[in-house]
């Protein structure tokens, strides 16, 4: 289990640092579309999740427009980072720890 999670999280840290080293506002290249593609990928499907929440708040509000940059692309990598790691490595071993756990035997006489 730890070779995973320091394999998937490399493979996040890769993500982020490829899309930060890309990113230019300036040219405005869709840099960004790598962090998107990558991390929706790595967290499936918790992250089609995640990022309709985003997607939603960046609707409800104009800050990720107006101040859109490096500091928002980590903070979008550390939301996604989150619900990846929460769903691969504690709320799935837990669900299989509760379905390979052996029902309560019952003394009936």
């Amino acid at each position: 289990m730890t070779f995973l999670k320091f394999t998937w999280l490399f493979a996040s840290l890769c993500v982020l640092l490829i899309t930060l080293y890309l990113f230019d506002p300036v040219s405005a290249k869709d840099a960004d579309l790598i962090l998107a593609y990558g991390m929706l990928a790595l967290a499936f499907p918790s992250s089609v999740i995640i990022a309709g929440a985003i997607a939603s708040l960046a609707n409800v509000t104009s800050l990720v427009d107006a101040y859109y940059g490096r500091a928002v692309i980590v903070l979008i990598w550390i939301v996604f980072v989150a619900g990846g790691y929460l769903q691969w490595f504690i709320a799935l071993p837990w669900i299989f720890r509760r379905l390979r756990k052996p029902p309560a035997r019952t003394d009936s006489r």
